[in-house]
C-alpha cells in the first residue's frame, strides 16, 4: 500500500503486518494518484505536472519517469502483468503506456471529460474507464477498440421511484 501524506512524501506499507516499510522521498512532486504493480516491486504515481514517476520498490530508488505531457493524471492502474500503464487525463483521454518502453502506446478516446478511474480486468483483456461525463467505456485488447459505452442517464422527478408512500 502506499500513501501521500505529505507533498514531496510518500509512504509505502506492508499489508500483512501493516507496518511502513519505507517513506520515499525524491522526485515526487504533487502526486495524488498511485498505484502497485500486481507483483508489488514498482509504484507508479502522478498529479498535476503530466509526469509519471516510477520507483523500484525492492530499492527503494526512483527510476526514470515519463512525460506525458498532459497536464493533470488523474487515475493511473496496472495491467495484471505490470507491463503496461492505464492513464487517465484531465482531457478525457485514455492513454496506454509501455513501462518497458516508458513510451506511450495507444490513446483511447471517447470520454468528453476527465478521466476518473481506468481498471484492466483480472485476464488484461479489458480496460474499464470512468469519466465526469458519466460515462463508462469497455475496450478490447490487443487493438484497444471500443467495445461497450454507457451512456449517461437523465433522471426526472418523474422517473425516480418514490416508494410505497402514503398520502
Amino acid at each position: 500500500l502506499a500513501i501521500q501524506p505529505e507533498i514531496q512524501q510518500v509512504s509505502v506499507w506492508e499489508t500483512s503486518t501493516w507496518r511502513r516499510v519505507s517513506r520515499l522521498q525524491g522526485p515526487l512532486a504533487e502526486a495524488w494518484v498511485v498505484d502497485v504493480s500486481p507483483d508489488g516491486r514498482l509504484l507508479a504515481l502522478s498529479g498535476y505536472d503530466g509526469w509519471i514517476r516510477l520507483w523500484d520498490l525492492d530499492r527503494m530508488e526512483p527510476l526514470e519517469s515519463i512525460d506525458a505531457g498532459l497536464g493533470r493524471i488523474d487515475s493511473l492502474s496496472f495491467d495484471p502483468e505490470g507491463r503496461t500503464l492505464g492513464v487517465g487525463t484531465i482531457q478525457g483521454a485514455v492513454k496506454l503506456y509501455s513501462l518497458a518502453a516508458r513510451q506511450e502506446m495507444a490513446s483511447l478516446r471517447g470520454h468528453r471529460s476527465l478521466v476518473e478511474h481506468v481498471a484492466f480486468s483480472p485476464d488484461g483483456q479489458y480496460l474499464a474507464s470512468s469519466s465526469l461525463d458519466q460515462t463508462i467505456r469497455i475496450w478490447r485488447a490487443p487493438m484497444w477498440n471500443e467495445i461497450h459505452a454507457a451512456e449517461p442517464i437523465e433522471a426526472t422527478p418523474s422517473s425516480i421511484p418514490q416508494g410505497n408512500r402514503k398520502p
